[in-house]
């Protein structure tokens, strides 16, 4: 069932105007309703497309949005495009130092992704800052946040969120670009090797290069749709890697996916940009982009886009990843909860108290009807 609002297909108009390969759908006609536009641009602003959304409707013909939605639009923008300064003074600074320092750090996202790939720092919305630091160099990286006045708020393993108090600034520190329970072997000896420099308010800054930059912008799409939290501004930063760049090698882009075994999750990404923003993908990108298995994830994900959606758990993440060591890997880890009897076998067959301990057994048994049929189904593919 469609169950998608007015208000939707403003944003993602606005969205898909803003991608040179996507028709210029007239927003005209969508604009002569009633909209309620505080929605909308709580919509937008959760999505981080902002500033998109105001490209577009001032660029577009009367009748255009009423003057209280532009300019309550204006005011968020105008708030979102002060924190993006305050992040992109504070980038060059801990850059320049870092680099003073010796400390290799891989800034991604934020002010040096809106540099690479939109040429402007206020095209894309930013929260916070993100850099990727080698295993080894985790202690001193951390000990250089320290000195600059930030302290750790987080921790969450695989990344720790560093704020400073005095300016509000909240920085990443990335030991993996992926949580544990979706693993993916990025090397950061190899992203530092092919690493690109970006310069940003004048100041060089280290980067992934335009084809690590690619895997790693579809390995945060599946992730965040495992999670129920796809975000509009990582589907059109993939469009335009795609379709500003004067050249990407789709050869290393298939290689490195291979070897990092997310080819699925290439063709998820990059099939759910083309769907979204209704694009035909670039000719090389075909050999990556044609898997028909995930037909019904890209439909289901499309639908959930506008909706709040819990964790989507493990039949998702058996999907999404093409070998069988990364898709029962956190399941592995996780075997004695998984196979703990819980309310819903008790509430599925009522035993006495001297016969519960059947419920270990109709546990599994309970696990293999429900996702049998789909390990059967890629044991024979």
């Amino acid at each position: 069932m469609d169950t998608r609002r007015a208000e939707h297909e403003v944003v993602l108009t606005c969205v898909r105007r803003s991608i040179p390969a996507a028709a210029r759908v007239p927003m005209e006609g969508l604009l002569e309703g009633e909209l309620d536009w505080d929605y909308c641009l709580g919509i937008a602003d959760r999505h981080q497309i902002l500033p998109m959304l105001q490209a577009s409707l001032m660029a577009t013909a009367a009748p255009a949005a009423p003057s209280g939605a532009l300019r309550a639009l204006g005011a968020r923008l105008l708030i979102a495009r002060r924190r993006s300064r305050k992040l992109t003074g504070e980038l060059v600074r801990l850059s320049h130092l870092a680099t003073a320092a010796g400390l290799a750090m891989l800034w991604f996202k934020g002010p040096a992704l809106a540099a690479m790939i939109y040429g402007d720092l206020e095209a894309r919305q930013y929260d916070d800052l993100d850099v990727l630091v080698d295993g080894a160099a985790v202690t001193t990286t951390e000990a250089f946040l320290v000195s600059q006045g930030y302290r750790r708020t987080t921790d969450h393993g695989w990344q720790a969120t560093f704020l400073h108090d005095t300016t509000g600034v909240s920085v990443d520190l990335h030991r993996q670009l992926t949580f544990r329970d979706f693993p993916v072997p990025f090397a950061f000896d190899r992203l530092w090797a092919r690493r690109e420099v970006v310069m940003v308010a004048g100041q060089p800054i280290d980067t992934f290069n335009l084809e690590d930059l690619l895997i790693v912008l579809c390995v945060q799409v599946a992730r965040d749709a495992l999670r129920g939290r796809t975000k509009l501004a990582k589907l059109c930063d993939i469009a335009q890697v795609i379709f500003t760049s004067d050249h990407i090698d789709w050869e290393r882009v298939r290689g490195e996916a291979r070897r990092l075994r997310v080819e699925r999750v290439l063709q998820f990404a990059l099939l759910l940009t083309a769907r979204i923003f209704d694009i035909a993908l670039p000719e090389p990108a075909h050999g990556v982009a044609g898997d028909r298995a995930l037909t019904r994830l890209l439909r289901e994900e499309e639908e959930a886009l506008f909706t709040d959606v819990p964790d989507r758990g493990p039949l998702f993440h058996l999907q999404i990843r093409e070998h069988w060591r990364d898709r029962l890997y956190p399941y592995y880890r996780n075997l004695s909860r998984y196979l703990m009897p819980n309310a819903s076998d008790r509430h599925m067959i009522s035993l006495p108290q001297s016969l519960s301990v059947l419920y270990y057994v109709l546990r599994p048994l309970r696990l293999i009807r429900r996702y049998g049929r789909y390990f059967v189904r890629n044991a024979q593919t």
